[in-house]
């Protein structure tokens, strides 16, 4: 036999005390605190009510009855005025209010004036009814308690009254009658907290799935959004990747290192549109400034950066850079304040350049993706410097093995042109011409003249710097370019120091030994002080110059 089921005292209990289905301490919270706004205001209404019914019953029904002693009733009434009153400044009290005794009042007061009344009003035959019972099953619905608590509240006001209304001759079966409406109505009043607390738990169920179906499209709209951006990032990522591998595939065709450049800067421009980009390279041989290419970019920005290209990727530089880049009077507004700058590595892995990107966002695939891109550049660039160097091979004067005029002259183009671009990278010119050579070729034969000439070519060729350009223009004639030179005052002086101690030895048919000094005239000149288109001329005139002053000297010498 199964044993018996004890769901019918489930239903029972549930019946008796309904908040037992309140079982989630969050719902219980709210259920408390809906309670106890509903129960404000019928305390209220309550004790308004109680205070002026009790003093107009005095004026209206007390005094015209003449009731006595006067005083008795002055203090009954007023008294339990007095007490409604108090009652009702304390559901006005927020910590009382919120605290676990705020109906403490109202039964309190429901049973004082239960109690008293009965013993005032037990004169009449339906005091049971109207004052003993009514009354206190009235304050339990005003207090509204579950139906246990209720029937309790009920028990303990009968148990007090009972004694005194039987003492006063009442008869038994009015007040067994009062007892059993008074526990009816209450249990019909308060059964009604059922749909009450169901009403309340269907609420909060459905507050708690609308909560949950919100917080769902909220994940739901995030993970759209994440997936989104994820999307874009890939579709960018792509397009990057895509737009790189095509536009690699032409970068070995290009026979200019500029060209290279600006083709490779004009792919960057199509794939970050309203930003900046900017390609320094430095000379493959010497590793200095070469070339440079830009969009979008302030040209006090391009100065700064050209006149600053070894400092590119230091943090230092480019955190006092960013301050210039995005000042509000600098005129151009990037999409976001951000400043990238990625190294240009040779197959040697040494950093011959920089790509500088001004307000460009890139994750981690995007840096891989365009440093491969740079690293192909680079080396497209290596293999120009290369052929450039077998071109320096094919553009060296046999004589002096210096450079020849070919060379020169593409050289100077370039050199023009940089300074024209960015003044503020000058370079220098020294024109040089071999003195007495007409002479030596005329006494001593053209051997004894190449001679002087190779022994010039070497004596610029060691008292140069590394990154100085001789070339021999033809006959007796020599340049030197000084990149990135103000001034090469300095080396004319070296140049004098050294051709001051420099003899030609060399002997005659007749086996006589000749030591002949070695005299140049240099003509100096320099962008600071010259246009570039102008410079050369201003060498020249300058040289002629010399020249002039050397022959005379030479012929006030031979006079004397």
């Amino acid at each position: 036999m199964n044993p018996p089921s004890n769901r019918w005292f489930r239903k029972a209990l549930s019946f008796l005390v309904p908040t037992l289905r309140i079982s989630k301490p969050s719902w219980q919270a709210n259920w408390l605190e809906l309670e106890k706004k509903r129960f404000r205001n019928i305390a209220r209404w309550l004790f308004i009510s109680t205070a002026i019914g009790y003093v107009l019953h005095f004026v209206l029904i007390d005094l015209p009855l003449g009731k006595s002693p006067i005083e008795v009733w002055i203090a009954y009434r007023f008294g339990l005025t007095a007490f409604s009153l108090f009652g009702l400044a304390l559901t006005f009290h927020e910590g009382f209010s919120s605290s676990r005794f705020y109906k403490v009042p109202v039964l309190v007061a429901g049973f004082l004036f239960s109690i008293m009344q009965a013993q005032a009003m037990v004169w009449h035959p339906a005091t049971p009814y109207f004052y003993a019972f009514l009354l206190p099953c009235l304050t339990t619905v005003m207090a509204r308690m579950d139906l246990l608590k209720s029937l309790g509240y009920l028990g303990l006001i009968h148990a007090v009254q009972v004694p005194t209304l039987l003492a006063t001759g009442l008869e038994t079966h009015l007040i067994v009658s009062a007892i059993t409406m008074s526990l009816g109505a209450a249990t019909v009043f308060r059964s009604n907290m059922i749909s009450d607390v169901n009403a309340f738990l269907s609420e909060q169920l459905k507050d708690e799935i609308q909560h949950k179906l919100n917080d769902a499209l909220k994940t739901t709209k995030h993970k759209e959004k994440a997936l989104a951006e994820s999307n874009r990032q890939l579709v960018r990522k792509n397009l990057v990747f895509q737009t790189l591998l095509e536009s690699s595939t032409n970068l070995p065709h290009f026979q200019d290192v500029r060209e290279l450049l600006e083709y490779a800067i004009d792919q960057f421009e199509e794939l970050f549109q309203d930003c900046g980009v900017m390609m320094i390279l430095s000379d493959q041989g010497t590793h200095r400034f070469g070339e440079a290419v830009y969009t979008n970019i302030a040209e006090d920005t391009q100065q700064l950066m050209a006149n600053n290209y070894r400092k590119l990727l230091n943090d230092e530089f480019l955190n006092s850079l960013k301050l210039s880049v995005f000042n509000d009077e600098s005129g151009h507004h990037y999409p976001v304040e951000s400043l990238i700058s990625l190294p240009m590595i040779s197959s040697a892995d040494k950093v011959v350049g920089t790509a500088l990107f001004i307000g460009v966002q890139m994750g981690p695939e995007a840096v891989e993706t365009i440093s491969l891109f740079l690293a192909l550049v680079t080396s497209c660039a290596e293999n120009l410097a290369l052929t450039k160097r077998l071109e320096h091979l094919a553009h060296t004067d046999n004589l002096t093995s210096v450079y020849n005029r070919n060379y020169f002259e593409r050289e100077i183009r370039r050199h023009i042109r940089t300074n024209t671009e960015y003044p503020d990278l000058h370079f220098s010119v020294l024109l040089v011409d071999v003195n007495g050579l007409k002479t030596v070729n005329d006494y001593y034969g053209h051997k004894e003249g190449d001679n002087l000439i190779v022994k010039v070519a070497n004596l610029l060729k060691t008292t140069c710097r590394r990154t100085d350009v001789v070339c021999r223009l033809g006959g007796d004639e020599f340049v030197i370019i000084c990149p990135e030179t103000k001034d090469a005052s300095k080396l004319l002086y070296r140049i004098r120091n050294r051709e001051s101690s420099m003899r030609l030895h060399f002997h005659t048919e007749a086996g006589q030994e000749i030591e002949m000094p070695v005299s140049v005239s240099v003509g100096l000149a320099s962008t600071c002080q010259f246009s570039p288109d102008g410079i050369l001329r201003a060498a020249d005139e300058l040289m002629y110059e010399d020249k002039r002053k050397h022959y005379q000297l030479h012929q006030l010498k031979r006079s004397s």
